[in-house]
């Protein structure tokens, strides 16, 4: 079996992504506060005909399906 290695010239760079976000709560934040932030501008959007998507990220057990409901 022979291996050959790639040419500089042939290697991919890898760039680390950039990732961005709206807003960010902390353990003391309400729910009020995250529905007048991100929920009530997306309810307005979905009524006026758009898609929408909010997607929660966080630590299993964090309360994460408690705050969507």
């Amino acid at each position: 079996m022979i291996l050959r290695a790639e040419p500089a010239s042939l290697r991919k760079s890898v760039q680390p992504a950039p990732y961005t976000f709206d807003f960010t709560y902390g353990e003391n934040s309400t729910q009020q506060a995250v529905y007048r932030d991100i929920g009530a501008p997306l309810v307005e959007r979905a009524f006026a005909g758009n898609n929408c998507t909010l997607f929660a990220y966080g630590q299993t057990g964090s309360g994460k399906t408690h705050s969507m409901m």
